[in-house]
């Protein structure tokens, strides 16, 4: 597994995202966008496969939580392959998390 790290978004009490680093610690309902996140995975995967940039889209928002995952979704070489990303910790207003792309590709 690859670990990975991108900034966390914070959520305001009406549940409106706001943009911007949360300072220095992540606060109490901290999330990953899950836009920022796809785009970011896109990228890291691109980096590590050969071909075209894969196009990979995410549910929702991913809390900034130890040992919470999301599953993504990746089309690669035109297959479409589960994506598994489970935030391991957080520093400084950054989630750290790795990645685990499924093996086989979804039917």
């Amino acid at each position: 597994m690859r670990t990975l790290l991108l900034p966390a978004v914070a959520l305001s009490a009406l549940a409106v995202s706001a943009c911007g680093s949360s300072g220095s610690k992540t606060p109490s309902g901290a999330v990953l966008d899950r836009n920022a996140l796809a785009r970011d995975l896109t990228t890291r995967l691109s980096d590590t496969t050969p071909g075209p940039s894969p196009k990979v889209t995410c549910p929702s928002d991913l809390p900034v939580k130890k040992d919470i995952s999301e599953r993504c979704t990746a089309t690669l070489a035109g297959k479409r392959y589960g994506v598994t990303v489970t935030v391991t910790g957080t520093s400084g207003g950054s989630a750290a998390y790795d990645v685990a792309v499924d093996r086989t590709p979804q039917q």
